[in-house]
């Protein structure tokens, strides 16, 4: 395992604490950059898709956007930083995929590129009638990023370093990895498929690669991003299929 050059100027900024890291170039090119518009078509999907008004989950947002300092945008009539809605649509769909694929009150969940926690911060939220057992693996300076926050929100979390990974021996019922797993280069790719989501039942992944080298694509059910946040078209929704 290496860190891809793409992350190199993220994890470097990480690697001391900055209270506005939401906001700061090194990190937004990662996370944080969705526009406004994108925003919005993340709004109308939460109400068409599941029926979720969201004014359900503004004080999760607040709460969310009262750490790290993020770039708010005006959307409908809401002061918030945009990709909250991402995470909120994506914890709503990975729920409606779980109430397929399982039928247990304890579940074991690990993510491979977990930012700086959203999303385990509202699946938490959302999936509040299952008890799950979370992890994240992700690059050390990362790493403390996940652990600052998910301290400050309550969330009980396992982080584990990506150059760790061949200690882990557990078993896992779900995988997932929006934009990551797809986006490092093809060697970590190999690795994290081969010892990672090899000890994993099901998988749900966010597509950003036009190369899906390392999968077995009849295992999965693949769509189209919605929204779809490239410009060329590309990103797909890959997950386990319901059987």
């Amino acid at each position: 395992m290496k860190i891809d050059n793409i992350y190199l100027p993220y994890s470097n900024f990480l690697s001391n604490t900055n209270d506005s890291f939401k906001s700061n170039s090194n990190f937004t090119y990662v996370l944080e950059h969705l526009p406004a518009n994108d925003g919005l078509k993340y709004k109308k999907l939460i109400k068409q898709e599941f029926d979720q008004d969201l004014e359900f989950y503004i004080n999760l947002i607040e709460a969310n956007d009262a750490i790290g300092k993020p770039i708010k945008n005006e959307i409908d009539g809401y002061h918030l930083s945009p990709s909250n809605l991402r995470y909120i649509y994506h914890a709503l769909f990975i729920k409606s995929k779980i109430q397929k694929w399982f039928n247990k009150t304890n579940l074991k969940i690990i993510e491979i590129g977990g930012g700086y926690g959203g999303l385990w911060f509202y699946l938490k939220n959302i999936i509040n009638d299952i008890q799950i057992d979370y992890s994240i693996i992700d690059l050390p300076n990362v790493n403390q990023l996940q652990k600052n926050f998910c301290n400050k929100m309550n969330l009980n979390v396992k982080i584990v370093s990506c150059f760790d990974i061949n200690d882990i021996n557990e078993n896992y019922d779900l995988l997932i990895s929006n934009y990551c797993i797809s986006e490092v280069g093809i060697d970590n790719r190999l690795e994290y498929l081969n010892k990672i989501a090899t000890k994993c039942d099901k998988k749900f992944y966010i597509w950003n690669s036009k190369s899906f080298e390392g999968l077995n694509l009849e295992e999965y059910t693949i769509e189209d991003e919605r929204p779809q946040t490239n410009f060329e078209g590309n990103n797909k929704f890959i997950y386990s299929k319901n059987e």
